[in-house]
């Protein structure tokens, strides 16, 4: 049972790093796909655009949805680094005994310290790059 608590870590990170390529893999492919929709539809109706700068300015568009398609998002870093700790923390627990239950317990801990520091950075700079909320105009 113990190979089992020291490969949950390590299966936990590939997750999450698959799930990190794969959502960039996603977001690339769809991008393109746009744009190749974009010049179709340009080539049928060419009247839609009427300069090469509406037309290159459709097919640049916005970077993605958050902004830019190379930002990372602290805040689910942070929720899996929690996930990955707990993890430790609970196997270190099952051990109970030893130094591998010692050192999957500490690494755990310090992983749901860090994990949670990042959350709360990213939640921080989520509410940083909000628009400020407009005043009405009172006179």
């Amino acid at each position: 049972m113990t190979p089992v608590l020291v490969l949950l870590p390590l299966t936990l990170v590939l997750a999450a790093f698959s799930f990190g390529v794969g959502r960039s893999l996603l977001r690339i492919w769809l991008d393109h796909r746009m744009k190749l929709a974009i010049l179709s539809r340009y080539e049928a109706h060419p009247e839609l655009f009427e300069s090469s700068q509406d037309l290159m300015d459709a097919i640049k568009g916005k970077e993605g949805i958050d902004g830019g398609g190379g930002r990372q998002d602290y805040s689910a870093t942070g929720v899996f680094l929690v996930l990955i700790g707990a993890g430790c923390v609970a196997g270190g627990r099952v051990l109970a005994v030893g130094n591998t239950a010692v050192g999957i317990n500490v690494g755990g801990i310090i992983c749901i310290v860090l994990g949670v520091l990042i959350y709360c950075l990213g939640r921080l700079m989520h509410a940083l790059a909000r628009n400020p909320i407009e005043k009405p105009d009172i006179s």
